[in-house]
């Protein structure tokens, strides 16, 4: 017997289920002489009876309902025969021996009461006697029986190992996503599923969300699906506490659906879905779930191994979770300590410069120190400007500083140089109030800008190019610097303003009180650094204007300026050759149209100072309200007005003389006086020409020509005797003087 000497060879060889499977197939058929012969074999793990072809793998789900129906011989058949083999043949009763008239057989291989497998003859074939086909079927049954027993139990060998080896590895290895990278892939292997995936729980929200995923194809599939506790497979077994699976979740009902859910599954093509609870001392951890794109069912061995596993993983993602936990703990703590250090030294370098400023303070370092200790700070060039944004001073690299100049004057008036608006960017924190940080593409070094300001008055800014990195630090310690800086503007104006004050005072003392000692205010001035006797003439400017104090005062000669009665007198040393012109220029740019002045002719000591101050105040409001085309009026060069105009007592005089010259212009009715009286003096003053008289006057040449022609009419004179062109401007000038 053949047969036997084979099935022996499979019960003590090394023969894998599917080998045993194909030999008794082949034995059978030569021993009933039967066309076809089929071995399916019966998982139990599954309930399935599966027919392995070596091209397909062919199942058929039978899960007896009791312990004797494993052990008849028509169930099991009678489902094969009706499910898969021959539809048609599911109402007849199937044989247990190959003497039958039917085209198809079915046997059940049974061993110890337990179901092996079903062989499946197709086609007549010879004739075997009963008993020699019950014993080969005796045989074929206990050799299938233990391989397949032999064959669970190497799997289930296996897959303890293989448990015993994830658990290793997981509880080894602390970072988290390791952990669940390894864990699922060697889940998913030791399961035969394409998918694994773990769901965490988010508190906030009370929804699952996917947090490690393997084998997934839908790129969306990962970030989209949420689950509500409660809603879909994963959110009933969480919500339960259980292991739950389906072998066809899109169309099973048990479900509360969710079509986000849906519609992912259905393009993942997912079908069978288990779930599986992560649980550390009943604490939930996560959700262990494994996929097949084909409908299947899930054995209760794998259900325990699952289970198993999922122990095993919970533990292993709880103890990474704690880790991560810790190491994020302890990456917040060395930050904070880092941050700490970094205070400390910022602070550090802080009182180092505070020391620094502090000694500049005391030792009166004014503002040229107190910019240099600000470069040596910033560690670049410096720049201050005032309220008009006009620089006040700078420390660094000339270059540089005239670079930062330029970009600082730009800024502040909200317009170029290319690129200094779009290169600024918001500090990394924001500043204080009254603090304004800038930065600018400058070589890479940051440009950095305080306001200088005192009981909320803004007196100026400064700017910085800074080299050094620490900006936070920095801009503390600028602030400072600014401080200082307006407490040294705010001192010197304070100066400025007492020795205004006290010019003031002794110019009024000198003109003003003609009784006052002149050793005293000699003792006075010198109080004030100014020393009377070095005082050669005075000036007069009418009328008194603020910006052009400065111009004047800043002059080489001047020793003081200071307003007086309406007007600016400035006291002159003896290196007064040029004043004239040079303050003829001043006046032209910084003055109003009608301003004049007046030099005198003596100084201090004079006993003539008095009288000829009087009369500068009467001359230098003519000066400035004639039509002459220099503002300034030299005395020295102009004497005979102090003897038409020195004497007050000769006034009624000059005015019948200026009555009898221009008579006949003063006693036309028509028109407007004033207009030949001014024409007349302008037309004299520019030589007679009709040209510059229009420039002077700003009106048209041929008016001029009108005007000029009714003045000759009027004297009749045609303005060519040189004796009558003196008297008519004598006169104007007195008129206009009286007047």
């Amino acid at each position: 017997m053949t047969w036997a000497r084979k099935l022996q060879r499979v019960l003590v060889g090394d023969a894998t289920v599917a080998e045993a499977c194909s030999m008794i197939a082949g034995e059978a058929q030569a021993l009933t002489g039967a066309a076809a012969a089929h071995m399916w074999r019966y998982a139990r793990a599954s309930g399935e009876l599966v027919l392995e072809t070596g091209v397909e793998r062919r199942r058929v789900s039978w899960v007896p309902e009791s312990t004797e129906n494993a052990k008849s011989t028509e169930t099991a058949s009678s489902v094969l025969l009706a499910q898969h083999m021959h539809p048609d043949l599911s109402e007849r009763t199937p044989r247990t021996n190959t003497n039958t008239n039917a085209d198809v057989s079915a046997v059940d291989l049974v061993a110890a009461g337990d179901l092996a497998g079903v062989l499946v003859l197709e086609g007549a074939g010879s004739a075997v006697s009963e008993s020699d086909f019950e014993e080969f079927l005796l045989n074929a049954s206990a050799a299938l029986s233990n391989v397949i027993t032999l064959e669970e139990a190497r799997t289930e060998q296996q897959q303890l190992a293989t448990v015993a080896k994830l658990a290793l590895e997981l509880s080894s290895n602390l970072d988290i996503e390791f952990v669940l990278s390894t864990m699922l892939n060697q889940i998913r292997d030791l399961a035969g599923v394409p998918i694994a995936y773990i769901m965490m729980l988010d508190q906030s929200s009370s929804q699952l969300f996917m947090r490690a995923s393997v084998g997934l194809t839908d790129p969306e599939y990962y970030g989209k699906v949420r689950l509500k506790l409660g809603v879909g497979l994963g959110g009933k077994a969480v919500e339960i506490g259980q292991i739950y699976y389906t072998d066809d979740y899109l169309t099973d009902e048990r479900f509360i659906r969710d079509s986000d859910v849906d519609d992912a599954d259905l393009r993942e093509g997912i079908r069978s879905v288990i779930g599986v609870p992560m649980l550390v001392e009943d604490q939930f951890v996560g959700l262990l779930c494994l996929a097949d794109r084909e409908v299947r069912t899930f054995s209760d061995s794998i259900l325990d191994l699952l289970e198993r596993l999922a122990q095993h993983a919970g533990r292993a993602v709880q103890n990474a979770s704690l880790y991560e936990r810790g190491t994020s703990a302890l990456s917040e703590v060395q930050r904070d300590s880092d941050e700490a250090q970094h205070r400390i030294l910022v602070l550090m370098r802080q009182i180092e410069a505070r020391r620094a400023l502090n000694e500049i303070m005391l030792r009166d370092g004014g503002l040229d120190g107190l910019l240099a200790w600000l470069r040596q700070v910033a560690g670049g060039a410096i720049v201050a400007l005032d309220e008009h944004h006009a620089p006040f001073g700078s420390q660094g690299d000339p270059d540089r500083v005239a670079e930062l100049q330029e970009f600082a004057f730009a800024r502040a008036h909200h317009r170029g140089p290319e690129g200094a608006e779009k290169h600024s960017r918001r500090p990394r924190s924001a500043a204080p109030p009254g603090r304004e940080k800038r930065s600018g593409g400058m070589d890479g070094r940051r440009i950095m800008s305080v306001p200088i300001t005192a009981a909320g008055v803004v007196l100026g800014s400064i700017w910085c190019n800074a080299a050094n990195t620490d900006v936070d630090g920095l801009g503390e310690v600028l602030e400072e610097g600014a401080n200082a800086v307006a407490l040294e503007l705010l001192r010197e104006r304070s100066v400025a303003e007492v020795a205004e004050r006290l010019g003031r005072e002794l110019i009024v003392e000198i003109f003003g009180r003609g009784e006052s000692d002149a050793e005293v205010l000699e003792r006075r001035a010198r109080g004030l650094g100014i020393e009377l006797n070095t005082m050669a003439r005075f000036c007069i400017v009418w009328p008194y204007a603020r910006d052009s104090e400065s111009a004047v005062a800043a002059l080489a000669p001047c020793i003081l300026a200071s307003e007086f009665r309406g007007a600016l007198v400035v006291l002159l040393t003896d290196a007064y050759e040029g004043f004239a012109d040079t303050l003829e220029g001043v006046l032209e740019a910084a003055s109003a149209r009608e301003s004049g002045a007046v030099i005198s002719t003596v100084g201090w000591r004079s006993p003539h100072l008095a009288t000829e101050f009087a009369l500068a105040e009467r001359l230098v409001k003519v000066a400035a309200g004639s039509s002459r085309q220099k503002r300034v009026l030299d005395l020295d060069r102009a004497r005979v007005l102090g003897l038409l105009l020195g004497s007050v007592d000769g006034m009624e005089t000059l005015d019948s003389f200026a009555e009898m010259a221009l008579g006949p212009i003063l006693r036309h009715a028509s028109g407007d006086l004033g207009e030949l009286v001014t024409t007349l003096e302008t037309y004299l003053a520019c030589r007679q020409s009709p040209q510059k008289t229009a420039e002077q006057l700003y009106v048209h040449v041929n008016t001029v020509y009108y005007r000029v022609n009714l003045i000759k009419k009027l004297l009749e004179s045609d303005l060519s005797d040189p004796l009558q062109v003196l008297d008519l401007q004598i006169a104007c000038l007195i008129r206009r003087f009286l007047k």
